[in-house]
């Protein structure tokens, strides 16, 4: 590990979350640190060597250049993938959060003007998929089913509340 090579993480839809070396990427004439940005999508070669598997070859597919000229859609796809790296495991396969990920990205760079609702949603999904999608159907205390009446949500319980399960709880947030 040089001075002038530096780990890089990457969401691979064949291996999920893959850390590689880039030999040399903070030279300034490496020919791969064009392409090592947030939110690209590229085609990567990898050698795997002693200590851990080395980036070769990288060729930029998508690098989404209407997020990069819009402050907010470049907040929120940093937001995302910087999230995405932080609780994602190395190596555990995902193609449901690849697929959704790079699906948001190409919408993201396509929609004229962004809202916050839209990254709720599509994080929402991802952790869905890894396991943890609150229950809004019905009641997590008493089960009953919750139609038109005044529901809460509880973040410790994982879901919505009724009114009557209401008096026990105190960090529960009106839902409209």
């Amino acid at each position: 590990f040089k001075e002038w090579d530096e780990l890089v993480s990457f969401y691979s839809k064949d291996a999920g979350k893959i850390e590689l070396m880039a030999r040399g990427t903070k030279k300034i004439v490496s020919k791969n640190s064009p392409f090592l940005e947030a939110f690209s999508c590229v085609h990567i070669g990898v050698v795997f060597g002693k200590d851990r598997p080395s980036l070769t070859t990288v060729q930029s597919v998508s690098y989404f250049p209407n997020i990069r000229k819009d402050f907010q859609k470049s907040l929120q796809a940093v937001f995302v993938v910087k999230w995405l790296e932080s609780v994602l495991k190395a190596l555990e396969k995902n193609t449901q959060i690849y697929n959704t990920t790079l699906s948001w990205l190409h919408f993201l760079d396509e929609v004229p003007e962004t809202k916050d609702v839209l990254l709720d949603a599509v994080l929402l999904k991802i952790v869905s998929f890894l396991g943890f999608e609150p229950n809004l159907q019905s009641c997590v205390f008493c089960g009953r089913e919750l139609m038109e009446e005044k529901m809460y949500f509880s973040f410790s319980s994982g879901g919505i509340i009724c009114q009557s399960d209401k008096i026990s709880q105190r960090e529960e947030v009106v839902i409209p």
